[in-house]
């Protein structure tokens, strides 16, 4: 048990090609599928922590409205982008990591000092937020209506 956290994106695909549609015939075993009548939903999970308190908490004050719940909460590029700049501001200055991105405590969330481990997920999460950009800027190279469909969601 402990704190899990998961930032996802959603794709929702009605299958309209016939090959394709043949493919998942044969994957779901079932002959009454028709062109344009299936919507799948695919979901690529991109970040995953443990136990990473402060930036659950960055979470719940920013995406979801101060609602601890373990619900899903939509969240946008931009709002990983000042979530990146606030851990590099800790990283700069861990003297500010009480006011800016503090620990929390919780049931099974871990530890919440101001650590070496601690600056380590911070750490982690940049590079993971740097990779998620990355990817949506390739997806928009390709496709210029690309809109990403994150999702953020916490349990424990």
């Amino acid at each position: 048990m402990g704190l899990d956290m998961y930032l996802s994106e959603k794709h929702w695909h009605r299958v309209c090609d016939e090959d394709k549609l043949k493919a998942l015939r044969e994957i779901l075993d079932v002959d009454a599928l028709h062109v344009g009548e299936m919507l799948v939903t695919t979901e690529v999970e991109h970040i995953y922590w443990r136990k990473v308190n402060a930036v659950h908490g960055w979470f719940v004050d920013n995406i979801q409205n101060g609602n601890d719940n373990c619900d899903q909460y939509p969240v946008a590029v931009e709002d990983l982008q000042k979530l990146k700049e606030v851990c590099v501001q800790v990283i700069d200055d861990p003297e500010m990591a009480e006011e800016l991105l503090p620990a929390r405590s919780g049931c099974f969330f871990g530890d919440d000092s101001y650590d070496e481990h601690y600056l380590n997920d911070l750490h982690h999460t940049i590079a993971n937020i740097n990779r998620l950009m990355d990817h949506v800027a390739l997806q928009r190279l390709t496709d210029p209506d690309y809109v990403p469909r994150l999702i953020y969601q916490s349990s424990w």
